[in-house]
């Protein structure tokens, strides 16, 4: 069974987390071993709590604040990771980008997730059930995305769980959760189908890499 550290940011939310809580062992053959958040107030410390599994606090502003450089706090992070012997990484609302620093502590071992419908390696973008190509939506928060697809009448949205890679790049894409847009969808609304597939990708994912015998490059 793989060993699972989730890092999270949000306020409120933290249902990717609720859904790797709710799917380990019978979705995946993986456990959730720590929560780390770089906000105090992350709705997912509570999940943790409530799961009873261990979490941390560590803060890059107050690193910041110290005059102390992105690197020592990446590294500081990814030490204090290491004693919960995690296989893989996942970034569940995790705001701040890592860098190469962080990466190279979990090489290969690492997964995100993008409010957007991410192409495949080698792909300019993503083609919908429809035949057109999807926008991406980099850069954006969910709501951002949604509205940036309602928008321009696109006639899907999604979400994609995918490597991130030492080059804090987007890596391979494991799997995508896929709805329809309907007519007078709303950004809420949209939100409200995209997220339950969202979780759906997101423990495909997991399925698939926690399969694996040993973490490899996926």
């Amino acid at each position: 069974m793989k060993r699972i550290a989730v890092l999270i940011s949000n306020k409120s939310g933290g249902s990717n987390l609720q859904a790797m809580l709710d799917g380990q062992a019978d979705k995946f053959d993986g456990q959730v071993v720590c929560v780390a958040s770089d906000k105090e107030d992350a709705y997912g410390l509570v999940r943790a709590v409530e799961a009873d599994v261990p979490s941390f606090t560590l803060d890059h502003a107050e690193f910041a604040a110290q005059g102390k450089p992105r690197q020592m706090y990446e590294e500081a992070l990814a030490r204090k990771l290491q004693t919960y012997s995690p296989d893989l990484i996942v970034l569940a609302g995790w705001t701040y980008e890592l860098s190469g620093t962080f990466l190279g502590y979990f090489p290969w071992r690492t997964l995100s997730i993008h409010p957007g419908l991410l192409p495949d390696p080698g792909y300019h973008k993503y083609k919908t059930p429809d035949g057109e190509f999807a926008d991406p939506c980099l850069g954006l928060s969910l709501r951002n995305a949604l509205q940036a697809i309602l928008a321009s009448g696109q006639k899907y949205a999604g979400s994609s769980i995918f490597a991130y890679t030492p080059a804090g790049a987007i890596g391979p894409v494991l799997s995508r959760g896929v709805v329809e847009v309907q007519d007078g969808d709303t950004a809420e609304q949209l939100s409200a189908r995209v997220k339950p597939e969202e979780h759906r990708a997101l423990r495909r994912a997991l399925a698939e890499v926690c399969a694996v015998a040993q973490t490899a490059r996926y």
